[in-house]
């Protein structure tokens, strides 16, 4: 069996799913999504060897055929993406500044250490307290807070406040 007798045989269906499925792959790679088109591609190619190929040897060899063809595509594109060629859409440029308020970095928060809130939520240990009109999100010291219980601020390590129930005085 030579290589030409082998394409000469090709129905039409299965040289234009092929095509679809060369479509599709490229689609895949180009445009973000949830891999519809890429599977799509992958359907698309099967069915084109199954129509096309008579026997196991031509499957084998038109799977071959596909399997080099994408990977061609899929360098190609690498390539071009390495290039800046479609980074555009790739790579996001958006910058967030601390001018507009935005920050990496956790406020300061030990100005609240010894400060007394109310809690929002029942701390299991985490939840929300209310400080001085601000609230927060804090652990307990281990102990259950329920909701409406007043709280103190022990400790606070980065954006962690640690807090528990204040010691009433007489008991």
């Amino acid at each position: 069996m030579n290589l030409p007798e082998l394409f000469a045989d090709i129905p039409l269906i299965a040289i234009i799913l092929f095509g679809i499925g060369v479509v599709l792959l490229i689609v895949e790679m180009t445009m973000p999504g949830f891999g519809l088109a890429g599977g799509s591609a992958l359907v698309a190619f099967a069915l084109a060897i199954v129509f096309a190929a008579d026997t196991f040897l031509e499957g084998l060899i038109f799977t071959g055929i596909v399997l080099a063809i994408s990977a061609v595509i899929v360098i190609t594109f690498l390539v071009l993406l390495s290039k800046g060629k479609f980074s555009a859409g790739f790579i996001l440029k958006a910058k967030n500044s601390n001018s507009e308020g935005f920050s990496s970095a956790a406020a300061d928060l030990r100005f609240l250490i010894g400060q007394e809130g109310v809690a929002q939520t029942a701390l299991r240990p985490a939840g929300k307290v209310a400080i001085g009109g601000n609230v927060y999100d804090v652990v307990s010291s281990g102990a259950f807070i329920a909701s409406g219980d007043s709280v103190r601020v022990m400790e606070v390590q980065g954006n962690r406040i640690v807090v528990a129930q204040p010691v009433k005085a007489g008991v």
